[in-house]
C-alpha cells in the first residue's frame, strides 16, 4: 500500500470521478485507474462501484476503509508538519495568476529569481 494510491482514491471519492481527479493530479485517467485498481487488488476487495449512469459511489467495504485512509493521510501530513517547524523551513504552495504576456515575459525572471533566493 503506498501514500499515493490512498490520495489518488480519497480525490476519486470527492471528486466522483476518474476523469477529474486525473485533471487535478496531473496524471492520466487510465493512471488514475490502475492505482486504484492495484489498491483494490492488493487489499482484495472493491472499494468503488463504477457506474457509467450513477458515477463512482463506494462499496461497504470502502465505506469502512475510507476514514482509516483518509486518517492515515492526516497522519502523514501532521509528520510532514512537525519536521518542517523542527527544521525550520518554510512550506507550502504558491498560486500565481497572471495573464500571457506576463507569463512570457516577467514571470521566467520573477521565478529565477525566487529559485536564487530559496537555494
Amino acid at each position: 500500500m503506498s501514500i499515493v494510491r490512498f490520495e489518488i482514491i480519497t480525490k476519486v471519492v470527492e471528486s466522483g470521478s476518474f476523469t477529474a481527479t486525473a485533471e487535478k493530479l496531473n496524471m492520466t485517467q487510465s493512471a488514475v485507474s490502475h492505482a486504484v485498481a492495484s489498491l483494490e487488488s492488493e487489499l482484495g476487495a472493491s472499494l468503488l462501484i463504477r457506474d457509467r449512469k450513477k458515477g463512482i459511489t463506494l462499496t461497504t467495504v470502502g465505506q469502512k476503509v475510507l476514514p482509516h485512509i483518509r486518517e492515515i493521510l492526516k497522519r502523514m501530513e501532521s509528520i510532514h508538519q512537525e519536521v518542517v517547524l523542527a527544521t525550520n523551513l518554510e512550506t507550502g504552495m504558491i498560486r500565481v495568476g497572471t495573464f500571457a504576456s506576463a507569463s512570457s515575459c516577467l514571470l521566467p525572471k520573477l521565478l529565477a529569481k525566487f529559485q536564487k533566493k530559496t537555494s
